[in-house]
């Protein structure tokens, strides 16, 4: 497929039809609030899809109680159970699912600002050459001064004025955000892409559960294919609420964490010596320090633990292969 040919030029986004899918898990309470804030928004979708996996019947119940009202808008709601495997299979089902021209992924614990969908259309209006455009989380904590310096020595994420950079390990996250700005990659969270991108790439299923990496994997596969093709607005507005409900144990996601910044890695980097030693460098030193600077004993002791589960599972990682992850959820 020939470079440009994702471009959808010849649309009016203004008049394009929207489609908000939402990947959700035990959240019932968090949905309602990120519902009511799409429901203010001051461009409403055509559709929402949510894609549950929720172990009981609380969020279903939710969905059902919202959908006249939605309705009543001109918004169709649509509740699909699925997506066992993680968020990035839940969001495959609802891009397969959507019938709109762009399609905004967006969590459960995000709250939208009322202009957040016109906002982003905008964008795709100005740069008709964007594949992808994300919101701006402005409940975003940026670090110290001084932390964010040992963040970039250490090569872990860290903020950067108006860049969000990609690099074989660490990524950069645009604070400030003053401008519109080309990325390399852009937030799973609150993110869009034109309907069509799906027609070539996926969200990688094999990165499972809360799917770590999996908006920088995507993101960067577009970025290298189709240069200048993603953006970050400061004007779309998003708080994200941070749940504590489903949440896996830090064990858990510190191990998850590891095996897929390896996969990751491996897949989407050409391995060159400068590129495998900044990534292990980044990867032993950088995230160790970053734990040890905690202060939280546990944290430290999840890491190397974390080391020892990536030499013990090497292959099987770089086959995207997780399933060794099973017993330390359970």
């Amino acid at each position: 497929m020939a470079e440009g040919e994702l471009h959808m030029t010849e649309l009016s986004l203004k008049f394009a039809n929207i489609s908000i899918i939402i990947p959700t898990r035990n959240r019932p309470a968090d949905l309602k609030r990120l519902l009511d804030s799409i429901m203010a928004q001051t461009v409403l979708p055509n559709e929402i899809i949510i894609i549950d996996d929720s172990s009981g019947v609380e969020t279903k119940d939710l969905v059902e109680s919202v959908k006249e009202e939605f309705l009543s808008k001109g918004v169709l709601v649509k509740y699909l159970r699925g997506g066992e495997k993680g968020v990035a299979q839940k969001r495959n089902i609802g891009a397969y699912h959507s019938t709109g021209d762009v399609c905004f992924f967006i969590d459960d614990d995000i709250i939208l600002d009322k202009k957040y969908v016109e906002k982003i259309l905008e964008v795709y209006e100005k740069c008709p050459n964007a594949l992808g455009v994300a919101g701006h989380i402005i409940s975003q904590k940026p670090p110290s001064k001084l932390s964010n310096i040992v963040r970039r020595v250490l090569l872990e994420f860290h903020c950067s004025y108006n860049s969000a950079k990609v690099r074989p390990i660490g990524i950069s996250y645009p604070y400030p955000l003053t401008r519109v700005i080309n990325c390399e990659w852009l937030n799973a969270g609150t993110v869009s892409y034109k309907r069509i991108v799906f027609k070539e790439f996926r969200w990688d299923e094999a990165l499972i559960t809360y799917s770590i990496s999996e908006d920088k994997d995507l993101s960067y596969r577009i970025y290298k294919r189709y240069p200048n093709s993603l953006f970050m607005t400061p004007y779309a507005k998003a708080f994200h609420a941070k749940s504590k409900a489903g949440r896996f144990s830090n064990k858990y996601v510190t191990y998850m964490g590891v095996a897929h910044t390896v996969y990751v890695f491996y897949k989407n980097f050409k391995q060159t010596l400068r590129n495998v030693l900044s990534f292990y460098y980044g990867l032993f030193i950088g995230h160790l320090v970053h734990q040890i600077l905690s202060r939280d004993p546990f944290k430290v002791i999840h890491q190397i633990g974390a080391y020892f589960c990536l030499f013990k599972n090497f292959k099987e990682i770089r086959n995207g292969n997780f399933t060794f992850l099973d017993k330390i959820a359970n």
